[in-house]
């Protein structure tokens, strides 16, 4: 039974086999090819109501994915966040300096030797005397898999060069994102996104409407806090980045400049926006896990995305949510620990405009 359809498989079932029978003047047994067919028919109108039922449930919010909620974002003016492509820098160097000067073309690709490659984005010409040149670059596919190649890992010439160099990059690449999916973890970013934009329509100022252009304005924007006017009469708009991490001046003032725009704040507001202030602790802890078990219990507690790392996720993205350290042990637990004892932190409230930081991990176990 669905919520739009009210169909039950077993009666339709029975349905299909009592007329099939009425019409033949037979009873079908078992294995004749009649009530197989039947029953077949019966698999395939029962896709059909499914599938019309989730049409329906796709036309509400809650329920839509894919290219039907991107049109349900449209209706109010609610676009997808886009992936896009890391960047880094490129230094093409010559064996020895030349005469003359030689000039790689825009468009030149290099590569790690797994792959992962990246564009010049202009023409970089190495002058007379000169051994390199430095030119930006933009990964040739979009994600947040080609951040973090450190220095010296794009290192791999893939275009032809009318002159022999050698190439590596002399910056990290990052910049890339995923772009935004229709659920995030439970966050439901853009999904959640449309429904603030809904209360966003009117441009009076709401604190819904604040939070869904500061969200919409960078795809990095973990939570947003809009409390009343402070002592100057400002409208002080505090952000936290995905990760806990700190907002450029640079991209606090696009931020800034999207919730302060004409259409979005009315006359008498004066927006600000910051990022949330820190409130820093430490994470000490011990924990017993089962000989049996260690290396699985260790590495879904410390390893990446562990339950450690999904603490400070929990806990570092959310302006003004009290440090509590029953949170971890519950996580810890989860993820197969015996026993818990946690030193550090304490539960410490944390106030308007502030966030949690972890600032260490400390963690230590005893299999037993």
């Amino acid at each position: 039974m669905g919520m739009f359809l009210e169909y039950d498989a077993q009666a339709i079932h029975d349905n299909i086999i009592s007329r099939l029978q009425e019409a033949t003047g037979e009873v079908l047994p078992e294995g004749d090819e009649r009530r197989v067919f039947a029953e077949a028919l019966t698999a395939y109108m029962l896709a059909v109501l499914a599938d019309v039922e989730d049409v329906a449930k796709q036309k509400m919010l809650r329920y839509a994915r894919g290219e039907v909620l991107d049109g349900l974002g449209e209706m109010y003016g609610c676009e997808r966040i886009e992936a896009e492509p890391a960047t880094c820098t490129l230094r093409f160097t010559v064996p020895a300096a030349q005469p003359y000067a030689v000039t790689v073309p825009v468009g030149t690709v290099a590569s790690t030797p797994d792959g992962f490659a990246f564009a010049t984005d202009s023409d970089a010409t190495i002058a007379a005397g000169e051994t390199s040149v430095d030119v930006a670059a933009t990964a040739t596919d979009v994600g947040s898999e080609y951040n973090g190649l450190v220095a010296g890992s794009v290192n791999v010439v893939r275009s032809a060069l009318s002159f022999s160099a050698t190439v590596a990059n002399v910056t990290t690449t990052d910049g890339g994102t995923d772009g935004e999916p229709d659920d995030d973890e439970g966050n439901e970013a853009f999904r959640q996104r449309i429904l603030l934009k809904q209360n966003a329509v009117s441009t009076t100022g709401t604190e819904a409407s604040y939070i869904a252009v500061a969200k919409a304005s960078d795809a990095d924007v973990a939570d947003v806090q809009v409390p009343d006017l402070d002592e100057e009469y400002r409208v002080v708009i505090y952000v936290v980045k995905a990760g806990g991490g700190l907002f450029t001046n640079v991209e606090l003032a696009a931020i800034q400049a999207a919730c302060g725009a004409d259409d979005v704040k009315p006359l008498g507001d004066l927006v600000v926006v910051q990022n949330a202030a820190r409130v820093e602790y430490e994470i000490e802890v011990e924990y017993t896990c089962s000989a049996e078990d260690e290396a699985a219990v260790v590495a879904a507690i410390e390893g990446d995305s562990g339950a450690i790392d999904a603490y400070k996720e929990w806990q570092d993205e959310t302006i003004a949510r009290a440090i509590n350290p029953q949170k971890l042990m519950a996580l810890m637990f989860a993820a197969g620990a015996q026993t818990v004892e946690v030193t550090k932190p304490t539960a410490t409230a944390v106030t308007t405009g502030h966030v949690a930081k972890c600032t260490s991990v400390d963690a230590t176990h005893e299999a037993v």
